[in-house]
């Protein structure tokens, strides 16, 4: 995940179903995490898009949002 951010991400997101894992990943990788045995990791993902999405939009990055 830390090559994300090298690579100009600004955020990145982990899915995993084990505590401890997920966990390295926000402590190590400041990663956005999902445990799916909890979330739905599709509608969870979906949320992330449309957040950023409309950020991007009120930025004038993006002109208008397509799904």
């Amino acid at each position: 995940m830390t090559s994300a951010y090298i690579m100009g991400a600004e955020k990145a997101i982990n899915s995993d179903r084990f505590p401890q894992r997920l966990e390295m990943a926000k402590k190590f990788a400041k990663a956005e995490v999902i445990n799916y045995k909890k979330l739905n990791a599709g509608e969870t993902l979906e949320d992330y898009r449309t957040y950023a999405l409309t950020k991007w939009q009120k930025s004038g990055l993006i002109k208008s949002i397509i799904h």
